[in-house]
């Protein structure tokens, strides 16, 4: 893995609590003028971008003190959104509570590598035990669930630093699933969550690099102690033989440092897949305004150049999308899914498919590599209805 850069990220206030369940509160960047769109809304691959490098930071960070000391303090409901709402404390009476003294506040970490391949720090002084777990085990992404509030896309909310939870949510046989959250300053002077993740990982034989179980060892100290009982469900859907199909050459800057098409990259394709389907679509009379005669002149020329077939079953936007406007858009998503099947690499050819089913606000998305499908992506946008969420 790949070194980080300093001044990368700059996390503070980091605090460990290992009741009732294991939780990591931090202080971390948030939204920068890169991470809105051109109608001045938060992108989705930018909160991925921040939950990714935020969650890499804390679980590969050495606590300050192991744990092998005995916590068995547990926290109310009460004391964990006080721990929360807190400022910064020099001093922590909770047993179940280690604070990263300022000493270390604010230090970037320069080297994911380093502190996973690091032999001096004990195994048991990252959270949940993540580096001794990295040795022995490859981690696999295998699905994300994203959960935005109206409070994301409130101009009003500053969002420039964030709280951010990281929670372990649940462990099964061969799966781990992790939560993160992210909260800012509301307009009433409370905290607000602005989004969450729930992220669940596949563990990796290294030799056969194939499914394999978690390790007894850490099924021993962290089954039965998430924050939840289940694991993610997502159910996947069938790609009906009518969608709008928009080709897509992966490119470098959609990879990491594997090569691979990045976790975010897939949601990217689907919502400019959408995009595009939106634009295919004639305005009222039948005309097609300038930018779609332009927009349809260039994608044509993409798959000219690509010698992309076009593909039995392929429809315009106005027929595989159903209810869904520029509009719906404009209110910003509320949800999305994200499966993952295959990898993708630079280069590769992929066809994102796009269509509606049922609810105006819903669209679905089946990535194909060849014939093979790579990844499933589903969207939901705020209703006109939606309220905002309580008891943040």
């Amino acid at each position: 893995m790949e070194d980080i850069p300093s001044g990368c990220i700059d996390v503070t206030d980091l605090r460990y609590r290992s009741s009732p369940y294991p939780t990591l509160d931090c202080t971390v960047p948030g939204l920068s003028q890169e991470a809105f769109d051109r109608n001045w809304q938060p992108k989705a691959t930018s909160l991925m971008c921040i939950d990714s490098v935020t969650r890499k930071y804390v679980i590969f960070r050495p606590l300050s003190a192991s744990k092998s000391n005995a916590y068995t303090h547990t926290s109310t409901n009460e004391e964990r959104e006080a721990a929360l709402n807190s400022s910064s404390n020099t001093e922590n009476n909770n047993p179940s509570e280690k604070v990263i003294p300022r000493a270390h506040e604010g230090k970037i970490v320069s080297s994911i590598a380093e502190m996973t391949q690091s032999k001096d720090a004990d195994d048991n002084q990252t959270f949940i035990d993540w580096r001794r777990l990295s040795r022995e085990r490859m981690a696999f992404g295998s699905a994300t669930e994203f959960t935005m509030s109206r409070a994301l896309y409130d101009p009003d909310v500053p969002k420039g630093r964030l709280d951010f939870r990281f929670t372990l949510a649940y462990v099964g046989s061969c799966t781990v699933t992790h939560r993160t959250e992210f909260f800012a300053l509301g307009k009433g002077g409370s905290k607000v969550r602005l989004w969450s993740n729930t992220y669940q990982l596949v563990m990796v034989d290294k030799e056969t690099r194939q499914p394999t179980k978690v390790p007894q060892w850490f099924l021993d100290e962290y089954q039965g102690r998430g924050c939840t009982n289940q694991p993610l469900v997502i159910r996947p859907f069938r790609k009906p033989s009518r969608t709008y199909c928009h080709p897509v050459l992966v490119q470098w800057s959609d990879t990491d440092e594997f090569g691979h098409a990045t976790w975010s990259s897939y949601v990217h394709w689907a919502i400019d897949g959408l995009h595009a389907a939106l634009l295919s679509r004639p305005t009222e009379g039948g005309s097609k305004t300038t930018d779609q005669q332009h927009q349809e002149a260039k994608s044509a020329g993409a798959v000219r150049r690509s010698d992309t077939p076009k593909r039995a079953g392929a429809v315009r936007g106005s027929n595989a999308l159903r209810g869904i406007t520029s509009g719906t858009l404009k209110r910003g998503l509320a949800k999305f899914q994200t499966c993952y099947f295959k990898e993708c690499l630079e280069g590769e050819r992929v066809e994102v498919h796009i269509w509606q089913e049922g609810e105006a606000e819903e669209v679905f998305c089946s990535i194909l590599r060849a014939g093979e499908e790579v990844s499933q992506v589903k969207l939901v946008y705020f209703t006109d209805e939606d309220e905002e969420e309580e008891g943040f």
